[in-house]
């Protein structure tokens, strides 16, 4: 994906309690600019609660969100 435009929905990604937990979150097409660095502004499609995010953070989601195949756990 090389950019997002407003409306499109990406899942971001919330850590608590060690817990890596998905929302799926809609770009709003606006962003707010603090000290030189550029928040983008996101809604849960579910709760309509409203985050910002910086692009890296962004990218970051979007490398955790791929999914890959594997049919077994080795738990050794």
């Amino acid at each position: 994906m090389d950019s997002i435009t407003k409306g499109e929905t990406i899942k971001c990604i919330f850590n608590i309690d060690d817990k890596n937990i998905f929302v799926t979150v809609a770009y709003t097409g606006e962003y707010s600019e603090f000290e030189g660095n550029k928040s983008y502004f996101f809604t849960n499609t579910k709760t309509n609660v409203e985050y910002s995010f910086t692009l890296s953070q962004i990218k970051s989601f979007l490398d955790a969100q791929a999914r890959h195949e594997q049919e077994t756990i080795d738990l050794d």
